[in-house]
Parts: structure tokens; C-alpha cells; sequence
């Protein structure tokens, strides 16, 4: 559904709101429990969210200087010594081990 455009169409339902709430957007941009909306008025349903994805701490990363594949710590500023890796496929492995065993 493109929630950009305003809904004249039909009433909202309990899929078009915040769960457990039942919001929406009125004609004049305030939030309205969707029972307030009579039929012809128009209305937008609030958007869902999409879920946070924490950022990955150790990534995989291709070394031009040593030519060859290492682990990369993206909160270091030190660039750091690859790990010698012989394939992409094993530094994101082990960046992957990294991930869930360190801090």
C-alpha cells in the first residue's frame, strides 16, 4: 500500500493503525482512533517501521597491500593487520565468530 496518498475509498482497519492503539491520520493531520472516521473522510494509515539492524562490529574486508583477506574492527580507527584469510568466504566466518564471542 503506498502511504503517501490519502484513503477515501474505504474505512480504515485494525491493519492500517499502530497495533493496540488503532490510530490514523485525519484530513487535517491529526492522530484519530480509526472508529472516528466516517465513511468518505479521508485518511492515511501510519506507516510500519522497519526493525533496527545493529550494525556488525567485525566485517570482512579484502586488503590490497597484502593482497589477501582479513577481519576489520569498524569501531577501530587503527586499520589493523589482515588475517591472512585465503578466501572471502573465511574472513566472514570468523568475522562472523567475532561478532558473537567479543564485546
Amino acid at each position: 500500500m503506498n502511504t503517501n496518498e490519502w484513503i477515501t475509498d474505504r474505512l480504515p482497519n485494525d491493519d492500517d493503525g499502530i497495533p493496540g492503539l488503532y490510530l490514523v491520520w485525519n484530513e487535517l493531520g491529526s492522530l484519530v482512533q480509526i472508529v472516528e472516521i466516517k465513511e468518505g473522510e479521508a485518511w492515511k494509515p501510519i506507516p510500519k517501521c522497519e526493525p533496527y539492524v545493529k550494525p556488525k562490529r567485525y566485517v570482512a574486508m579484502y586488503f590490497d597491500n597484502y593482497g589477501t583477506w582479513g577481519v576489520k574492527d569498524t569501531q577501530s580507527i587503527d586499520p589493523g593487520l589482515p588475517n591472512r584469510f585465503k578466501t572471502r568466504e573465511d574472513a566472514e566466518r570468523i568475522a562472523a565468530i567475532y561478532e558473537e564471542v567479543l564485546p
